[in-house]
């Protein structure tokens, strides 16, 4: 399992955008047991469980709970329509948006650098779920 997800052999976010290494990122799940239980919990918006089942009518079970994240940063993108908001909440982060389809970017609305006097200025587009 992978606090992330990964493109292309590059995992997003990269660990210098990330305050966990990554080796605190990974977890491997494997063994005999086929009662091994173990709980994974992603720091971000996204998680990747990569599998391999080695024969026929062998299988797994997962359970996955969501978490609300107030202060997302990552968006991995299932839709093909939808607007989205990304923000660094003031952090020195890098974010990033990650589309598993084909698409055409239009940039509505753009702040880079600091704020003026104090007073910071925000624009919200997409889809907000309060």
């Amino acid at each position: 399992v992978i606090d992330g997800w990964e493109l292309n052999g590059e995992v997003f976010p990269s660990e210098s955008d990330h305050s966990l290494s990554m080796k605190e990122r990974t977890n491997e799940f494997c063994g005999k047991n086929k009662w091994y239980r173990k709980t994974f919990t992603s720091s971000q918006n996204a998680a990747l469980l990569q599998y391999r089942v080695p024969l026929r009518g062998k299988g797994f079970v997962i359970s996955a709970r969501y978490q609300k994240n107030p202060r997302p940063c990552n968006i991995l993108s299932v839709s093909t329509t939808d607007p989205f908001t990304l923000r660094n909440y003031g952090r020195r982060i890098n974010c990033t948006l990650v589309a598993v389809y084909p698409g055409v970017v239009q940039i509505i609305a753009l702040g880079i650098g600091g704020s003026s006097h104090g007073v910071v200025h925000t624009t919200e587009t997409g889809t907000l779920h309060k």
